[in-house]
């Protein structure tokens, strides 16, 4: 098993493709690509949106975006509450405003023709043994401290899980709640 720290302070800052807001790039493959060349294979990122835009563009690209905080976007025209996910093509045009305050979002954008991503909220009643199959793993706590085998994670860091099978997750308090993204290679999947 691999685990990643990845603190705040990680984070790398950078304007989004259209130049209409800043993002920190938490975790990217390959490691040295350059995100504004469009020579990465997935990217997780999180934003602040402030106002009413629209979405940068990446062809052969897929997208998965949450909300962490604020009350939630309009994407197209269609509330997105914090916390579910929505899914959508590089390629589509996407108008956002906001549900009222300013909000962070979080995001990955993967090669659709190399990838495949999933991106669930897990609910956390008591200590959990988590199986997670192939892929890259990443783990965001919501609420509470968590210690995911033995290494403790709090907001707004992240822990990246690479070649494990499964993982013990224990809180200081339930319920609690933990953010799941995977990232996994197509060929690896059939």
């Amino acid at each position: 098993m691999k685990k990643t720290l990845i603190t705040l302070e990680q984070f790398k800052i950078m304007p989004w493709k259209n130049k209409a807001g800043v993002t920190a790039e938490i975790a990217i493959q390959p490691e040295d690509a350059d995100f504004s060349e469009n020579n990465f294979e997935w990217r997780l990122s999180s934003a602040h949106i402030q106002d009413e835009n629209s979405f940068s563009k990446f062809a052969g690209y897929d997208r998965l975006l949450t909300v962490l905080s604020g009350d939630g976007l309009i994407l197209n025209g269609e509330e997105l509450a914090p916390f579910n996910v929505f899914a959508f093509k590089g390629e589509e045009d996407i108008t956002c405003s906001l549900v009222d305050s300013p909000v962070e979002d979080l995001g990955i954008i993967y090669r659709r023709d190399k990838y495949m991503a999933t991106m669930q909220v897990l609910e956390l009643t008591k200590e959990l043994s988590l199986p997670l199959g192939s892929g890259v793993h990443f783990f965001m706590t919501i609420a509470h401290p968590v210690v995911i085998d033995g290494t403790e994670l709090q907001t707004p860091s992240f822990l990246k899980i690479e070649n494990a099978t499964t993982v013990q997750i224990k809180a200081e308090d339930y319920p609690t709640y933990l953010l799941k993204i995977t990232i996994d290679q197509k060929h690896l999947l059939q």
